[in-house]
Order: C-alpha cells, then sequence, then structure tokens
C-alpha cells in the first residue's frame, strides 16, 4: 500500500512536470527557460534512476537478510510456543523459561539482522546517518541504567526458577500470588483481588 502511493504521487509529480514544461515551451519568454528547466529535470532523473540501479544488489542483501530472519524469527516463535502450551516438552526449558527466552532471542534476532544488513543500507555511510546512529546510543545509554538493572534481576527470578506463577510472594507493601513473570516485573495478585505490578528489584521470595 505504502509502496503503491508513493508511485502515485511520482506519477502525479512527473506529470505536473511535464505539464508545466510543456506551457512554458509554448510562450515567447518563456521557451528558453522551460528547456533549460527540462535540462536540468533529465540530468536528475538520470543521476536517480543510476544511483538507484547501483543500490539494488545491496537492497537484494538487505530483502534475503530480512526474509532469513523473519524465517528464524517464526521457527523459534513456533518452537518455543509449543513448549509453553505444554504441546512439546524440554528439559531445559519450562513455561516461564520458554517463553522468556522467546522473547530474548526475538530481540537478539533482530538486533543481529539490523547489524549485518547495516552496511548495506542506501547512505549508512553519510555523516548524518552516523550523527542520528550516535545520538541513539548516546540516548540508550544515559536512559538504560535503571532499565539494565531490572532486566538483569528478571533475569536472575526467571533463570533461577525462585519465582513461578501460582507462588506465594511477600514484598514490602503487597503480598499474594504471581500470576505472571516478565522479564521487567510481576504480576501480583492480592488477597484482596488487587493485581499489582512489581519490579524483580522489590520482590522478597517467601516459602509458603
Amino acid at each position: 500500500r505504502v509502496g503503491t502511493r508513493i508511485a502515485t504521487g511520482l506519477l502525479l509529480l512527473g506529470g505536473f512536470f511535464a505539464w508545466a514544461t510543456a506551457v512554458m515551451e509554448e510562450l515567447p519568454g518563456t521557451h528558453d527557460i522551460a528547456r533549460q528547466f527540462e535540462h536540468v529535470l533529465l540530468l536528475k532523473a538520470e543521476g536517480l534512476l543510476l544511483a538507484a540501479a547501483h543500490t539494488l544488489p545491496d537492497l537484494a542483501v538487505v530483502a534475503a537478510i530480512f526474509l532469513l530472519t523473519r524465517f528464524s524469527h517464526e521457527l523459534l516463535n513456533h518452537y518455543f510456543r509449543s513448549i509453553t502450551a505444554g504441546e512439546v516438552k524440554s528439559s531445559l526449558f519450562d513455561p516461564v523459561t520458554a517463553d522468556t527466552t522467546r522473547k530474548l532471542a526475538d530481540i537478539g534476532i533482530w538486533v543481529a539482522a539490523v547489524i549485518i544488513a547495516f552496511p548495506y543500507l542506501p547512505g549508512s555511510d553519510s555523516p548524518a546517518f552516523r550523527g542520528v546512529s550516535v545520538l541513539a546510543g548516546l540516548m540508550i545509554s544515559l536512559g538504560s541504567a535503571n532499565l539494565v538493572s531490572q532486566f538483569t534481576n528478571g533475569l536472575t527470578l526467571i533463570y533461577g526458577k525462585a519465582v513461578r506463577p501460582g507462588d506465594y510472594v511477600e514484598t514490602g507493601q503487597s503480598e499474594g500470588v504471581i500470576e505472571r513473570v516478565g522479564l521487567f516485573a510481576c504480576t501480583l495478585r492480592t488477597c484482596r483481588d488487587e493485581v499489582v505490578t512489581l519490579p524483580h528489584a522489590c520482590l522478597l521470595y517467601t516459602s509458603r
């Protein structure tokens, strides 16, 4: 749909320029201007077509990386979802660790795909592209300190099997039964039937 809209817009824009050039050529006062404008426009169009032709091999590599990543993503999702649903038995993963591993695998696969495909993207070596990449990396590094701490605590609880759905958990302010264990927080249902979201950092596990 987006490609169709872009192609339609380019056709309309090209038709408008062709019509404007033809009208200007019919008028004596703008005949020479129209010829110069037409010459510059043709040169720009030729340059764009040559640049597009040179980027086609790189775009083909990007498309191949995307398709391979998409296939791996679907395959791993199907495997881990089958373990979570109880359709497949695994000695390495239980339903909680399988769901967490699925999310981590998804992130890792797509991040690796972006890193591999980045050099093949048109304009990836331009100063503007590099500036945006540096700015994005700086923003992520400044704002991710607390996020990394919560993430690490979540991995410790999940893969250490300290907390599982159905366990009774007591914190400084809430206590109840764990309903869901996520990467960054747990969902707790209290005795008053209230649902509380607790960060992993403030979770204290007690045996029932």
